[in-house]
């Protein structure tokens, strides 16, 4: 559907129809085009899209989460992950992670639900918990499938009893 879309508009380029889109539009394919003609610039990316390589990316186990990546889409995870206890005292760990949780309350809408967010999309971006483990490991060692499901529960607990 891209492509066609970019063969349709390639088609029209020159055109006065083209000539009634808006300017910024106009200049900024112009600038991507940088020294190619436009409608070959545009018949060029149609091609790409058409490409049966362009579909196939790798996925987590072919790629490697890097640091900058986990940092900028898992922040609020990893705040409160760190914070755990390590289990190198008698502590319980439930209710550690439930009192970090409560931090927030009353103003816990906002944080809490982005963490529950966070937990969520971590745990179902990975098939199993090892693989899950794996991944973080260089990047983010506090991050493992057990402390995520941790939080996951007392972000729920917390929900469930306050809200």
């Amino acid at each position: 559907m891209v492509a066609s879309l970019l063969d349709a508009l390639a088609d029209e380029y020159g055109t006065a129809r083209f000539g009634t889109r808006p300017a910024a539009f106009r200049d900024r394919l112009s600038r991507a085009a940088g020294d190619e003609p436009v409608d070959a610039f545009l018949r060029s990316l149609a091609e790409l899209v058409r490409d049966p390589w362009f579909a196939d990316c790798p996925d987590y186990g072919e790629l490697p989460l890097s640091q900058w990546e986990a940092l900028a889409r898992f922040d609020v995870v990893n705040a409160f992950a760190s914070q755990l206890p390590t289990g190198e005292y008698d502590r319980d760990a439930e209710a550690e992670a439930r009192d970090l949780v409560a931090m927030d309350h009353p103003d816990c809408h906002g944080r809490t639900a982005d963490l529950a967010g966070q937990l969520q999309r971590v745990l179902y971006m990975f098939r199993s918990p090892a693989e899950l483990d794996a991944a973080f490991a260089p990047v983010m060692p506090s991050v493992t499938s057990a402390r995520l499901r941790l939080l996951l529960d007392a972000v729920h607990t917390h929900f469930a009893e306050q809200h």
